[in-house]
């Protein structure tokens, strides 16, 4: 049974549901073996790299003199804390030697909180780009099998992560701004502090849904960054409202998903919500896919419609 397709003119909320459900039903396994195989990988680098203290002591005790430290102006006697400064009781080799260590360890600690949020986004930007590709393909009237959900494409990738990392970049900019503006008119009065931080707080609800379709229309339609912010701008804005609808509606079936089985629905709400979004942003921008992104995965034989057509981003099924 084909998709629904309608003149991106107007987003039908229902249709969305409907065809999004669909999608998801064609082969739902799969959907879920790709989750299920993106929590493993996430949780397998937070296992891997964990900061792990270099000796045996922990620093939470520094200051209650409860391991061997060189130096400790504190000492917790009989449920009391008393501290006294006390530089004759300084061992210098020893603080030497702990002070380096406690460098090492800070320095571990950096470089893998560095690694580990590389490694993180590289994930989340890989996942992303499978689901999409996998509800791509079932909008179309195909049955996507693991393999399409995560092949490798680095191009796509980077095309999805250039525009993020930018409205990231800006969301921070106007938040730290709002900060230091309602730091100085908090100064004057109190109640204008709030003024930049409701105002920074209007602006990211507007981009969250102005930009609903970041990764859609990065990995489908525009290869360029800015054209990709400034499409969802453009486009979206002129049916903002019922976006807005669309991305309540998809964080509610999320969080009560996340309620359910103790956040086991979300290994079926995750991939659902992936697929009502595509079904949306196929009936507001068309159900071509200009870059090639959801055929690069596919086979020739793969490739080709029951009847020996080649899929060119129609519905066929």
């Amino acid at each position: 049974m084909a998709m629904s397709n309608l003149p991106p003119r107007r987003l039908d909320l229902g249709l969305a549901l409907r065809d999004g459900w669909r999608a998801f039903a064609r082969n739902p396994w799969s959907f879920l073996l790709f989750g299920l195989l993106l929590v493993g990988l996430e949780l397998a680098l937070h296992l891997l790299l964990q900061p792990r203290l270099p000796f045996a002591w922990k620093p939470s005790t520094w200051l209650t003199g409860a391991t061997p430290w060189a130096w400790s102006p504190c000492r917790l006697e009989e449920g009391v804390l008393d501290c006294r400064l006390d530089l004759n009781s300084v061992n210098g080799p020893r603080l030497l030697r702990q002070s380096l260590d406690l460098l090492r360890y800070a320095l571990v600690v950096l470089c893998q909180s560095v690694l580990l949020s590389g490694l993180s986004m590289l994930l989340n930007l890989w996942g992303t780009s499978g689901l999409i590709r996998g509800s791509w393909l079932a909008l179309e009237g195909r049955r996507p099998q693991l393999a399409d959900f995560s092949h490798w494409d680095s191009r796509a990738l980077l095309r999805l992560a250039l525009p993020s990392l930018l409205l990231s970049w800006g969301l921070g900019l106007a938040f730290a701004m709002a900060g230091l503006l309602a730091v100085v008119l908090g100064g004057l009065q109190p109640w204008l502090a709030l003024v930049p931080l409701l105002a920074a707080v209007a602006v990211a609800l507007y981009l969250s849904v102005s930009q609903f379709f970041l990764p859609q229309l990065a990995l489908l339609r525009d290869p360029n960054a800015l054209d990709t912010l400034q499409a969802g701008h453009r486009d979206v804005d002129r049916h903002w409202d019922q976006v807005a609808g669309l991305a309540l509606l998809s964080f509610v079936l999320l969080v009560a998903a996340a309620f359910l089985g103790i956040g086991l629905g979300l290994f079926i709400a995750w991939p659902v919500v992936v697929c009502i979004q595509t079904a949306a942003y196929r009936q507001l921008f068309g159900p071509i896919d200009h870059t090639g992104f959801s055929t690069k995965a596919l086979t020739p034989s793969q490739s080709e419609a029951p009847g020996g057509e080649v899929l060119r981003g129609r519905n066929l099924a």
